[in-house]
């Protein structure tokens, strides 16, 4: 987060990283409507994805160490 002058709170539009404050902005959290489609598109193209959750198997298994 970076603070102006004026102590508005001004934040980056997290697809072109352009400073924008979401007082009065109907596409917050981005600067535009065009970021705002672009992030969509990315989805769409699966560019992001959430993880899914780790099964079983591929869970991490302590090692056991030798009490002295």
């Amino acid at each position: 987060m970076i603070k102006d002058l004026t102590d508005a709170k001004i934040f980056k539009c997290p697809r072109c990283g352009k400073p924008i404050s979401f007082e009065g902005n109907p596409y917050r959290p981005f600067c535009s409507k065009k970021c705002k489609m672009m992030d969509l598109a990315a989805w769409f193209r699966e560019e992001y994805q959430i993880s899914s959750p780790m099964e079983p198997e591929d869970e991490l298994f302590e090692l056991e160490v030798p009490k002295d």
